[in-house]
């Protein structure tokens, strides 16, 4: 059966998805930024759903108000009464203490919203936010897939996240969602520091020569074992993916390749970013990195900066 999704059509160049909007112009997770990419004609939207503390899914990327909002309380702890009285700030620290101002405070959208007005206009990635293993929270899956059936919109969302459970919800109960498992920098720190932690010098003189050479070793063995893992798509196979999601600095040509051999789509993040932490070299050339993911010929890229990305895809 031909597959109708908008991100499985066959394209020239990737995919361009605004990073939780369009952040140069309004603040990132807000229903004008998602409409404003429809206005100027960018094809695709990422964004990241939470759950309330009675189970509403809103569009929100931190687990905590506070950077976003000002309000230092955890969005769980919540009911959606109460954040729907929240506004997003006028000034918004991106995460690295670079601030953007803004014209107006902006209020908090559930998912319904977000997808009600622009489920079908934009391609649109929703990530079950999850920055750590919560089997309490992997009900989200499960509450996300329902909604994107009931609306219709299977043909125009597909489902990522860095949380295995979360996606098997939503395998089991909406198998017609395309989804998949997201690979991101933070993982090479976790696998380095486990690492770490089996390296034993009881020597002291060696252990202070060898200390720094054997850390290296550790953070490059880290970058290799996830690529390892990236292109044996093990926990693709247990969440039954279609698609993944992939940080720019791990993406080479024969990653994409492997997925695409197993008729799965390859997307990346985050390129021209305005919060640099999760990117190893920040002074890596954005263009040059541009150039690489599409020779991989990855299929989608989110970027902060969606008007630039289009830009120098029509150049090429």
């Amino acid at each position: 059966m031909e597959n109708t999704n908008i991100f499985f059509q066959d394209r020239t160049v990737p995919l361009v998805l605004g990073h939780r909007g369009i952040p140069l112009e309004h603040q990132e997770s807000t229903l004008a930024g998602f409409e404003r990419l429809i206005e100027l004609g960018i094809p695709g939207a990422e964004l990241d759903v939470l759950l309330t503390k009675d189970e509403q899914i809103i569009v929100f990327h931190d687990e905590n108000a506070e950077r976003l909002t000002g309000v230092n309380k955890r969005i769980d702890e919540m009911d959606w009464e109460e954040v729907k009285e929240l506004r997003i700030q006028k000034q918004i620290d991106m995460g690295d203490g670079n601030c953007y101002e803004y014209d107006s405070e902006k209020p908090i959208p559930l998912l319904e919203q977000v997808l009600e007005a622009c489920g079908d206009k934009l391609a649109i990635n929703i990530e079950l936010k999850a920055n750590e293993i919560d089997k309490k929270k992997w009900k989200i899956g499960r509450k996300v897939g329902e909604l994107v059936e009931k609306l219709k919109l299977t043909d125009s969302v597909i489902v990522t996240s860095f949380d295995f459970g979360m996606l098997r919800k939503l395998e089991k109960a909406s198998s017609e969602v395309h989804s998949g498992f997201a690979y991101s920098e933070g993982m090479v720190d976790l696998i380095a520091t486990s690492l770490k932690s089996h390296i034993k010098i009881k020597n002291k003189f060696l252990g202070k020569l060898l200390k720094k050479p054997l850390e290296r070793a550790a953070d490059a063995g880290a970058r290799q074992l996830l690529k390892v893992i990236c292109q044996s798509n093990l926990i693709g196979v247990v969440t039954n993916s279609s698609v993944t999601g992939i940080a720019q600095t791990l993406i080479n040509e024969k990653i994409v390749s492997r997925f695409h051999e197993q008729n799965m789509l390859v997307g990346a993040f985050t390129l021209y970013p305005l919060d640099t932490r999760e990117i190893t070299d920040p002074t890596l050339d954005q263009d040059e990195v541009l150039k690489r993911l599409v020779e991989a010929k990855v299929d989608w890229i989110e970027t902060d900066d969606p008007v630039k990305l289009m830009e120098k895809l029509n150049q090429n």
